[in-house]
């Protein structure tokens, strides 16, 4: 057994969380238009 399922009693989608945070953290406007959309579509990808 995981230890995430002794931390969180309900399956949680823990990569959606991980990428709300990056994406606060990052600093778009430092990135090129092309970065920017090939990060977002990698943490919009359902699996991502």
């Amino acid at each position: 057994m995981s230890a995430l399922k002794f931390i969180y009693p309900n399956e949680r989608e823990v990569s959606r969380e991980i990428n709300q945070i990056a994406c606060q953290m990052l600093d778009w406007e430092l990135l090129l238009d092309e970065a920017a959309d090939y990060i977002m579509r990698i943490m919009t990808y359902p699996d991502g």
